[in-house]
């Protein structure tokens, strides 16, 4: 009594299994029919599940590799903010003065450095590091300086003359 359906039967003898589909069809006294061997039916499935599971576990594989990473990059940013942490303290308590110079730019001065040269932090963010220098010694500061970057190799002491923001001159110990 059924107009259409889908069943697996097996093919005697051959032991291979078979997906049939039939439908009768409206208005004519016939019944179509259409059998496709199982294994064929399912193989493109079977290939795209495979290619799937193996796409599937490599995005696995690498989103856990990200993980890692990330784990790690935020353990190497927790480690340098820990270990400017101690620099800073380290560098503001002591009682010498500390510049560093990098492209012509003073990027960083300790606590005594400023209150020495009664410039702020922000302060030397904008200064050429030749700023802070008195003029009777800049020109020669600035060939050493550049002298130094280009690989010559210069005494590391010396000593010159530094104008603090209000024009009072310090004479000052360098070591490069």
């Amino acid at each position: 009594g059924q107009t259409a359906g889908t069943q697996e039967a097996r093919a005697d003898g051959r032991g291979a299994s078979y997906i049939l589909s039939f439908k009768a069809l409206d208005r004519y006294p016939f019944i179509t029919s259409v059998a496709l061997d199982r294994d064929d039916i399912l193989a493109a499935w079977k290939i795209r599940s495979a290619i799937a599971i193996g796409l599937l576990a490599l995005m696995t594989f690498l989103m856990y590799r990200l993980w890692r990473a990330d784990i790690g990059q935020q353990k190497a940013i927790a480690d340098l903010a820990d270990r400017e942490t101690n620099l800073r303290a380290i560098s503001d308590n002591a009682k010498i003065g500390i510049l560093v110079i990098t492209d012509d730019r003073c990027v960083f001065a300790n606590k005594h450095a400023t209150e020495m040269l009664n410039f702020g932090a922000d302060d030397f963010a904008t200064m050429s590091a030749a700023d802070f220098v008195h003029p009777d010694d800049r020109d020669v500061l600035v060939d050493r300086h550049k002298r130094r970057l280009a690989g010559d190799v210069l005494p590391n002491n010396y000593e010159a003359v530094f104008q603090t923001k209000d024009d009072r001159t310090i004479p000052v110990e360098i070591t490069a």
